[in-house]
């Protein structure tokens, strides 16, 4: 898809991106989980801005997105640079030299001043392999009417390259997202894209820049140290709350809630902070454990479900269990007390978990014959991954399809398997199996994540793949800013639309699965479910029960259930006519503790 570096020639397993939009931060941390440094570059501080007219909206929107911005800031291999611009690129593809300057505004009055300015704005030069330009996070938080395309035209004319790109998927197909220059990408320039377009441009994007580098990755990566984690399971509850100022609006109701959780059992330190999804409150919460000596944290947030991993980071980093947290949902100013009396309730009986790890498959399983799925089968071959492309149906025979299809042959990353059928498929994020036939003989594929191009026998493959289904038929996401992920973990779905967003959804999917490819091991819940062996009768039950097939019979003959195969649905926990069960995180003491305490509020 990318043209390739000739072999010999230097690369530099580092990409800047330009930008900390939507886009930009979404191909930068795709970048980074995937095994590639990355420089994001921001002429602005990110995610302050509010424009002149946004007012609540504006809020409301950096409130939705804040998780990436979290995201980033956490992420050790992507380097956040502020208030810089782009001042020239030299260099070719997989080698650039890109000069940063200043972009903070300073008056000159003088010939002495502005040779002073000029030698204070530049600032440095950066080494990468390859440059992303995608529109600013203050275009994205600015009004409606902002011209992306002319941003992104901006640049082009300033650094020598035409957005409409030479790269051809046929002669009337240009790839998305390429430049005429080599090695350089755009993202978000087709008028102001929503966000869940931005989204996945910025994944298209990273897939490209992953193509050109991919002989270097993992070269500049560093792995992140964590401090050796406190041992708390023995010590009395110290609970530290934290609440997100702009979800108690009202002074006066703010400050009854504030003193009302201070009366709370356990609590020894409740604060307030301005934006609790910013990094400057998590360095808060990390100065308080130490401080306070905090063993416990519940934090009260508008999306606590887009906050959680980043707040379990922030614990980690303080030497803390991930799992010693508690982010209670749909708290109003009404109801803040009562939500967070049942919150302290059932956070004083958390139990520190150990993670469940898994090594990883480095290879991917990809379904569908449509442009989607050759695309994405073909950006991970080209990546270094090995391939099983399965084709359970006819080409949708485009001029398109048939171009692609030329260079799936060509590929020998990838093993193509023409009108075969799924009878079987286990495993879980990182290490499936999968079981085909074709023609009569049986294949047993394992592979670390899967693609499905969406046209292909949607109803059958979420059955057999065990993917959660919406009632109206549609894949379930674990979130909106998630829109390719699918929520059983490790899957993907791409495939909707033109020829040229089948290609933008292909690369898009490619990128979000390389994230788990690139790793060796990856780290999965640790809310699993475990038998007691001493209450299990071996009725096998939660073996008839488990959508997921995670228990078994030991040689023991008590029921296991292997904590890597586990979801934590907790189907086997209800159905156990034992209560031989147990589901870490959701024990039956931390769900009795809050239903308690709800019964005390009500009584």
């Amino acid at each position: 898809m990318v043209p390739k570096i000739e072999h010999g020639k230097k690369i530099t397993a580092a990409v800047l991106v330009a930008g900390a939009g939507i886009a930009g931060m979404q191909a930068a941390l795709d970048l980074a989980e995937a095994g590639f440094k990355v420089y994001l570059v921001e002429n602005e501080e990110p995610g302050r801005k509010r424009s002149a007219k946004g007012g609540a909206a504006a809020r409301g929107f950096l409130c939705s997105i804040s998780s990436k911005l979290l995201a980033v800031q956490l992420n050790n291999n992507i380097e956040l640079i502020e208030k810089a611009r782009i001042e020239g690129i030299d260099g070719v593809a997989g080698n650039f030299r890109v000069l940063l300057g200043s972009a903070a505004p300073s008056s000159v009055k003088d010939k002495a001043a502005a040779t002073k300015k000029n030698a204070a704005e530049k600032l440095r030069s950066i080494a990468a392999g390859a440059v992303i330009f995608a529109p600013g996070f203050n275009s994205l938080a600015a009004s409606s009417g902002y011209d992306f395309q002319a941003e992104l035209q901006a640049h082009a004319e300033k650094h020598g390259f035409s957005i409409a790109g030479t790269t051809m998927i046929t002669e009337k197909e240009r790839l998305p997202l390429a430049t005429s220059r080599p090695g350089i990408f755009a993202a978000g320039g087709s008028g102001a894209p929503a966000v869940r377009d931005a989204l996945i441009q910025g994944s298209c994007a990273a897939a490209l820049a992953a193509e050109l580098l991919s002989p270097a990755r993992g070269a500049l990566v560093r792995e992140k140290k964590y401090p050796a984690e406190m041992s708390v399971a023995a010590d009395e509850p110290s609970i530290g709350i934290f609440i997100c100022r702009h979800m108690l609006s009202v002074k006066k109701a703010a400050e009854g809630i504030i003193a009302g959780a201070q009366k709370m059992n356990a609590a020894v330190h409740v604060e307030a902070l301005p934006e609790l999804c910013s990094l400057a409150s998590l360095k808060r919460v990390q100065e308080a454990i130490e401080e306070q000596g905090l063993n416990r944290v519940v934090a009260v947030t508008c999306n606590p479900e887009a906050h959680a991993p980043l707040y379990q980071e922030a614990l980690a980093e303080a030497g803390l269990n991930r799992y010693l947290l508690e982010m209670p949902d749909r708290v109003s100013a009404g109801h803040a007390l009562d939500v967070l009396r049942m919150a302290v309730a059932r956070t004083r009986k958390l139990e520190p978990l150990k993670e469940v790890t898994s090594d990883v498959v480095q290879s991917g399983l990809v379904i569908g014959s449509g442009v989607s799925a050759l695309t994405a089968a073909l950006s991970l071959a080209n990546q270094g991954f090995e391939i099983y492309l399965v084709e359970q149906g006819p080409s949708d025979g485009s001029d398109a399809a048939r171009s692609l299809q030329k260079k799936v042959a060509g590929q020998n990353k990838i093993i193509l398997f023409s009108h075969a059928l799924i009878t079987s498929f286990a495993g879980h994020p990182g290490s499936y199996v999968t079981t085909i036939t074709v023609n009569g003989a049986a294949e047993v594929l394992k592979h670390g994540i899967v693609i499905i191009e969406t046209g292909q026998a949607r109803d059958t493959l979420a059955a057999l793949l065990k993917i959660p289904v919406a009632a109206d038929g549609s894949y379930v996401q674990p979130s909106a800013l998630q829109p390719l992920d699918l929520a059983c973990g490790g899957m993907f779905a791409c495939g909707n639309g033109d020829v040229s967003n089948s290609i933008i959804q292909g690369l898009a999917a490619a990128a979000r699965a390389a994230t788990i490819l690139a790793k060796r091991e990856l780290v999965l819940s640790s809310i699993v479910a475990v038998v007691d062996p001493e209450r299990c009768v071996a009725c096998l039950t939660c073996v008839r029960e488990c959508p997921y097939h995670a228990p078994a019979i030991s040689e023991e003959r008590v029921s296991f259930i292997e904590p890597a195969e586990c979801r934590g649905c907790g189907i086997c926990v209800s159905a156990c006519p034992r209560r031989a069960i147990e589901l870490k995180h959701c024990t039956d003491e931390q769900i009795l503790a809050e239903l308690a305490a709800c019964m005390d509020v009500r009584s």
